[in-house]
C-alpha cells in the first residue's frame, strides 16, 4: 500500500479577517519565504476512500477492510 500521508507547510491563519482559525497547506516546492526552522506536518487530502478504509482496518482491527 502507498502513502496516503504527504508533508505540507501548513499554517493556522490568526490575522484574518475572514479566515481566523482556518488552516493553510502552503504546497510551494520553495522554502525561500519560509521559516526553514519550522518543523513541516504530515497531512492527507485527495482521500482515496477505499485505501483510507484499508489502512483504518488494518491499524484499528489488524486485518485489512473489505
Amino acid at each position: 500500500m502507498s502513502n496516503i500521508f504527504y508533508l505540507a507547510d501548513v499554517e493556522v491563519e490568526d490575522k484574518g479577517e475572514f479566515t481566523s482559525g482556518m488552516t493553510v497547506a502552503d504546497y510551494r516546492p520553495t522554502r525561500i519565504f519560509k521559516d526553514k526552522i519550522k518543523e513541516v506536518t504530515w497531512i492527507c487530502y485527495k482521500v482515496d476512500a477505499g485505501r483510507f478504509e484499508e489502512m483504518f482496518c488494518e491499524r484499528v482491527f489488524g486485518q485489512p477492510g473489505k
